[in-house]
């Protein structure tokens, strides 16, 4: 941690924050609970979001996919707010979310045209094409949703980046004061 610079520190923490604020807003994401954000640097990662499974069971319908995208994607829409266009953390946000998008498409049939699930060996490169295109089009989607829930959240978003930066580990109460504070805020405008 020591050896990142300042650009590093503020990059990871608002990309974390991110991360965060989506899945704490979107409303749909009930299945896990966000328990503490580090900008630690830990194994192959600047700053990680830890969340751990809830009891609560979710419909897990397009629009919770798309919200599950867009928390993926929120790491780079949030550095992309404070005029930062790069981070480590991108590429593997940027995998994963297309990863589950494939996934969407091809193995749970919930955009229309694919009914059924796809093996590699049944894929034409004309049914590929269509694949991927719709694959883009819910990254757009989610990535539309994030920017969102970032932007209309923009102070939330800020207050939250600060305490990681003073911090460097933030627990789920001091999000939660800070989620509660915020939204009380946004409430009474």
């Amino acid at each position: 941690f020591e050896k990142m610079n300042p650009a590093e520190k503020r990059s990871t923490a608002y990309h974390e924050a991110g991360h965060w604020l989506v899945h704490e807003l979107s409303g749909r994401l009930n299945d896990y609970t966000a328990m503490a954000i580090s900008i630690i640097p830990a194994d192959n990662y600047l700053g990680i979001t830890v969340y751990e499974e809830s009891d609560i069971t979710v419909n897990k319908t397009m629009n919770y996919y798309i919200d599950y995208l867009a928390m993926d994607l929120a790491g780079r829409k949030a550095e992309e707010l404070i005029g930062n266009e790069e981070n480590a953390g991108v590429g593997s946000d940027l995998k994963s979310a297309t990863e589950t998008a494939y996934r969407v498409v091809t193995k749970f049939g919930m955009v229309d045209g694919f009914s059924i699930s796809y093996s590699k060996d049944m894929v034409t490169e004309e049914t590929s094409e269509r694949i991927n295109q719709a694959v883009k089009e819910l990254l757009l989607k989610a990535e539309k949703r994030a920017e969102e829930l970032l932007v209309s959240n923009r102070a939330l978003l800020d207050a939250v980046a600060k305490v990681v930066l003073e911090k460097k580990m933030v627990s789920k109460k001091d999000l939660d004061r800070l989620l509660a504070k915020y939204t009380k805020q946004s409430d009474e405008e």
